[in-house]
């Protein structure tokens, strides 16, 4: 599959998702806020600074962005989701936010347009990361910040990656390859610096945030990796009921080391997020 291709099936994936994402908001932002605002202390946008948003989802961080005072530019490349972060800044009374389709492969900005750049785990999952950076680079003026969140290692990760294992072990989802997007192909130890460094920015800066996502019963847990994994929910459906209820049962058993004492399920996860700063005229 050719980056575009793959860009384009990713498109419509979100597209689908959008209405769950939207749905589940405000669960999902109370165990993930922590990642946004490390994330904005890092860039430390000035007041009146214009900071470009790429793969914002529904537009969570767009707000954080606007309450330090930027001129914010909120933009996924899926057409549903710009509509749900419009919505949300409009429920909000949220100022200062233009909402954009963008896709971060292609930025129709001009040169040394924006003061920031900020992406919340997306670069992770481009089809070509290589060019995305290198039009996040040509969009910042010289000594501006580009800061970004991709998920740490699958082990770092169980809440996730333990049903995509059991997926795959399955033969219902082949596994990631070497080199495609994915959601945990950033994870490795110096791979994100190293991305950063051969795109030309300076003063890399990476540490790692942890979060807990928490459910009350597997039940709940199961209906939220359908509604909100996109790649999941798409290779369940090709399942028979037998396969899926043969399926299900087994990831019930594998999360059982994360099981409470009153049948909750609480997972621990991990993000990298990372600094750099533009330099150069070129």
């Amino acid at each position: 599959m050719t980056a575009s291709d793959y860009t384009d099936e990713s498109r419509a994936r979100w597209q689908r998702m959008a209405e769950g994402w939207e749905r589940q908001n405000d669960r999902q932002w109370a165990a993930t806020e922590v990642v946004s605002r490390d994330l904005v202390d890092r860039l430390s946008p000035a007041p009146g600074d214009v900071v470009l948003e790429l793969a914002a989802g529904i537009g969570q961080t767009s707000l954080l962005l606007a309450e330090r005072g930027a001129r914010v530019i909120s933009s996924d490349f899926a057409p549903a989701m710009v509509e749900a972060a419009e919505r949300l800044a409009a429920r909000l009374g949220a100022a200062g936010i233009e909402h954009r389709v963008v896709d971060a492969q292609n930025i129709e900005l001009p040169d040394a347009g924006v003061d920031g750049v900020l992406c919340r785990w997306g670069l992770m999952l481009f089809g070509d990361p290589v060019r995305a950076l290198a039009e996040i680079r040509r969009v910042l003026r010289p000594g501006g910040r580009f800061a970004c969140s991709v998920w740490a290692t699958a082990d770092a990760n169980p809440w996730a990656s333990v049903a995509g294992r059991t997926l795959a072990d399955a033969g219902a989802m082949p596994p990631p390859a070497p080199g495609e997007p994915g959601m945990f192909a950033l994870g490795a130890p110096g791979r994100l610096e190293g991305l950063l460094g051969e795109a030309g920015f300076a003063h890399i800066d990476v540490c790692t945030v942890d979060i807990t996502f928490a459910y009350g019963d597997f039940e709940e847990y199961w209906a939220l990796m359908l509604e909100l994994g996109g790649a999941i929910k798409q290779a369940v459906d090709d399942l028979s009921s037998a396969e899926e209820q043969s399926l299900r049962e087994e990831i019930e058993r594998r999360v059982q080391p994360f099981a409470t004492e009153d049948n909750g399920l609480v997972f621990g996860g991990r993000c990298l997020n990372a600094v750099g700063t533009r330099v150069g005229s070129g």
